[in-house]
Formats: structure tokens, C-alpha cells, sequence
């Protein structure tokens, strides 16, 4: 029984130290906020309603919240979609609520969803299998083309989409645990990443498309390219 206050002494400490550190883990990997270039590293721990938190944490530091709709009715449904169908990412967005102070029942917000989108991009993927590479290790290798200003041949000055990605490595406690780069989207975005079953994904675009076919006049019920590399790398082994 003498033991007791000295537990309770470390569980308030350590309680104290997790409100404190909220992230098991957050690097800077190279640059600064004053270069163009700086890449993040955050380890995020526990249940996906904690990542969701922690996830809505990340985005206020980057001044980013979850944007207004233009179609509530089509949010109730999308919300009702993600429920069904893609639980582990209903439970983030149950984090990115309980963090923000928007209700899960307010669908003027839409809380699937946290872009980061200061400027246009482009970009283009190559893999290079273990038997053409030096190390014999197998290579994805992703090119991200700055934009210019037309006339001057300069870059923006402005903050590109792609200068500040963040590689987040998360352990959920539903869904396998991954290992992946994040720039337009902090809830589900994934432009390349790698699950613990060895399952590697990539996002491409091609120009093509809006060249030559128009999307729909509006974003139907469902999980965009993004969120659909997100659910490969939570629910997928092979």
C-alpha cells in the first residue's frame, strides 16, 4: 500500500507529459521555415480517433481547418458513405471533431477532409526494381514540377504545393501501419507510401484529363484518388 502515491505521482506525470507532448514523435528532416524546401516527420501513436487529433493538431499549426460545403446534403451522405464503408478514416474524422469543436452531425464543414492547396502542381513517378538498382533495393522515385510564371520564367514566391510535404509514420490501433508522404490532403492524402505488409502505392495525374474530358459538375459520394491510397495502405496486404 505505501507504493500507491508513488504510482499515482507517475501517472499524473505521465499524463501531464503526454498532454504536453502530444506526438510520439516530430522532426524536422531537412530545411527551415525560412528555406523553400522543409520536410516534417511526425509519428503518430494510438487510436485512429487519437491520430485524428493529433492529425487536426498538425493542420492548426499550419493555419489549415476544415473547410466550409457548398452541398450539406451531399456531406451527410459522403459522412454516411465513409461510416459504412471506410470505418478507420470515420474514426480520424471523429479525432478532427472532438479537436475543432465541429460536431460529426454539423455538415456545413467537411471533416474528411484538411487540404493544404497554395498553388498548382504536376508531377511524375518512375520505380526501379531491385535488379536494375545498385543497393538491389527497390526504388520509387517521385519528381514534382515547380511551376513558373508565365512570361517571366521565375518561380512563385509563394509557398508551392509541394515545399512542405510531411512524412507521417502512424500505428493505428485499426488498420495496418504505414509509412508515407502527405502535401495536398493531412487527413487522407497520400502521394507515395508503404504499409506494413509491404504494399507500396503511388499517386499520378495525367493532363490528359482535363484536356480532353471534363469532370462531372460536381464531386459525387464516394473517396477521391487520394483518400483511395490511404484506404490501400490501412486495409490491403497485397
Amino acid at each position: 500500500m505505501k507504493t500507491l502515491p508513488c504510482i499515482i505521482i507517475l501517472a499524473f506525470f505521465l499524463a501531464l507529459d503526454s498532454c504536453t507532448h502530444p506526438y510520439s514523435r516530430h522532426e524536422i528532416v531537412c530545411g527551415s521555415a525560412d528555406d523553400f524546401m522543409m520536410v516534417q516527420h511526425y509519428e503518430l501513436r494510438g487510436t485512429n480517433v487519437s491520430i485524428g487529433r493529433d492529425i487536426a493538431r498538425i493542420a492548426s499549426e499550419m493555419k489549415v481547418s476544415p473547410k466550409p460545403v457548398a452541398d450539406s446534403l451531399r456531406n451527410t451522405l459522403q459522412y454516411r458513405y465513409i461510416r459504412q464503408n471506410y470505418p478507420e478514416l470515420y474514426d480520424r474524422m471523429r479525432g478532427i471533431s472532438q479537436e475543432t469543436g465541429i460536431r460529426m452531425d454539423d455538415s456545413r464543414y467537411d471533416l474528411s477532409s484538411l487540404p493544404w492547396l497554395p498553388s498548382e502542381f504536376a508531377c511524375s513517378v518512375v520505380f526501379y526494381p531491385a535488379s536494375r538498382t545498385e543497393n538491389n533495393h527497390n526504388i520509387l522515385s517521385r519528381n514534382t514540377d515547380m511551376p513558373v510564371n508565365e512570361g517571366t520564367g521565375q518561380k512563385y514566391r509563394s509557398l508551392h504545393l509541394c515545399s512542405r510535404p510531411i512524412i507521417f509514420e502512424v500505428y493505428p490501433d485499426r488498420g495496418f501501419s504505414s509509412l508515407f508522404i502527405c502535401s495536398i490532403d493531412l487527413v487522407g492524402g497520400v502521394l507515395d507510401g508503404i504499409n506494413s505488409k509491404g504494399l507500396a502505392v503511388a499517386l499520378m495525374g495525367d493532363g490528359e484529363f482535363n484536356d480532353c474530358f471534363q469532370p462531372e459538375p460536381s464531386a459525387e459520394v464516394g473517396i477521391n484518388e487520394f483518400m483511395i491510397l490511404r484506404y490501400l495502405l490501412d486495409n490491403c496486404s497485397n
